[in-house]
Formats: C-alpha cells, sequence, structure tokens
C-alpha cells in the first residue's frame, strides 16, 4: 500500500484505491464537521450553567438556593447520576471553597471576605473558618473517608499530629466529637485506647437496646440474645 493511500486512510476518507473524488472528500469532512457539532451541543447541554444569581442548571435539573427541580418524566438513571453529584458535592464543597478562597488571597485578588459574605450570605467568621482549615490540612492529610469536621478538629495540630489523629479517626471509626474528646484528654495525659473508644460506645449501645427489648417477646429476645453472643465471638475471634 502505497504512503499517499495509507494517508487517505489515516486522516478518516476511508479506503480507496485511488484519491478521494472531490464530492467523496466534501462529504467525509461534512460528516467529521457535523459530528463535532453533536458533540459539542452535547457538552453544551450537559454542562452546569449558571442561569442567574440563584439558579443553576444541570441538564435536566434545575436548581435554585433552595429547591432542585426534576422534569415530571426525569428516569431513574437521571436521578441515581443527580444523587451521586449531590452526595459528592455535599462532601467536598467545603474543601473546594477553603482551596478557592486561599486562591484569592495569595493572588490578592477579587473581594474582602465581608463583601463575599455579604454577597452570598455567609458569616465572614464562617469564611474564614473554612479557609484557615483548608490552609491547615495538605492535600495530602485529608482523608475522604473522613468529614470537614475531623479536619477542623485537627487543623490546630501540628502536621504530624493531624496525621496521627485522622488515623485514629479512621481506625475507630471515631465521630467528631469522639475526636475532639480523644484529644483534648491526650493533651491531659490520658491515653485513649480502643478499648476506651469501645466502652463508650458500648455504654450507648447498651441504652439504646435496653429501651427496645422492653417491648419484645420472649422469643424475639432470644433471637437478640444469639445476636449479641455471635457479636461476642466474631469480636473474641477476630484479628
Amino acid at each position: 500500500m502505497s504512503r499517499r493511500r495509507e494517508s487517505y486512510q489515516e486522516d478518516g476518507f476511508g479506503t480507496f484505491d485511488s484519491p478521494p473524488s472531490l464530492q467523496e472528500a466534501d462529504d467525509a469532512l461534512y460528516g467529521i464537521i457535523e459530528a463535532m457539532d453533536e458533540t459539542l451541543e452535547a457538552e453544551q447541554r450537559d454542562a452546569l450553567k449558571i442561569i442567574d444569581e440563584t439558579t443553576l442548571s444541570y441538564k435536566r435539573a434545575e436548581l435554585t438556593t433552595t429547591s432542585l427541580t426534576l422534569p415530571d418524566d426525569v428516569t431513574q438513571d437521571e436521578l441515581a447520576e443527580m444523587g451521586d453529584i449531590l452526595l459528592r458535592l455535599q462532601k467536598s464543597v467545603q474543601w473546594w471553597l477553603g482551596d478557592w478562597l486561599n486562591a484569592l488571597e495569595d493572588r490578592e485578588w477579587g473581594e474582602t471576605y465581608a463583601a463575599l459574605a455579604s454577597k452570598y450570605s455567609y458569616e465572614v467568621v464562617t469564611l474564614h473558618n473554612i479557609a484557615s482549615i483548608a490552609k491547615r490540612v495538605d492535600f495530602s492529610r485529608r482523608r475522604e473517608s473522613l468529614s470537614f469536621g475531623h479536619h477542623d478538629a485537627v487543623a490546630s495540630l501540628k502536621p504530624a499530629q493531624q496525621t496521627r489523629w485522622l488515623n485514629f479517626a479512621e481506625k475507630n471509626q471515631a465521630s467528631v466529637g469522639e475526636l475532639r474528646k480523644a484529644i483534648r484528654e491526650s493533651k491531659s495525659g490520658k491515653v485513649v485506647s480502643t478499648l476506651t473508644m469501645f466502652k463508650r460506645r458500648y455504654k450507648s449501645f447498651a441504652q439504646k437496646q435496653r429501651a427496645v427489648v422492653e417491648n419484645a417477646t420472649p422469643d424475639e429476645r432470644q433471637e437478640m440474645a444469639e445476636m449479641l453472643r455471635r457479636l461476642a465471638d466474631e469480636i473474641e475471634t477476630s484479628k
């Protein structure tokens, strides 16, 4: 196969025994342009758009400050995709906001915190706190499995201590309150062990289950007790 013939194929004109005619080349080029237009239209249709000061749109959804409106013929896949996006946003938006505020501050661009707070109905102190946490907790130490509140709890610590306590929170699945308490106790000289965490949770768990058991039948109580025995066996034999 000649190099010229190969080049025709590589350029998307198909396979020809001889150079394409002007009409064939024109048709091929038109097809490429049409496909590019369709791709561009789809990308624009699917993009997040700012409609006005209080309204955004994403695909077929309309989002305002206080509502999410979907079309009556919304599909299950569309609902699932929107839910996935919203949950990801909810978990990440404070990090994004903090990093954005720090980028503005580093470059001395944009409006002051007071102006931004007034424009977007935030408290100035809230913006300061979000930016401060994002600045003090480096990207490398942030944990996807932990909330922004967990990182807030360690933000005032040195980097090595941040890592230590974020590891602790992950390992013990500690709530923000439990993490804060563990850090306070550590500063006062107390050792917060895994057993200590278990005892605290067990006390709360036992109180809740006793309230449930009060209305249970004898057979239900027997099954509940068996479930707890299985749990005890798992705890004792787990590695």
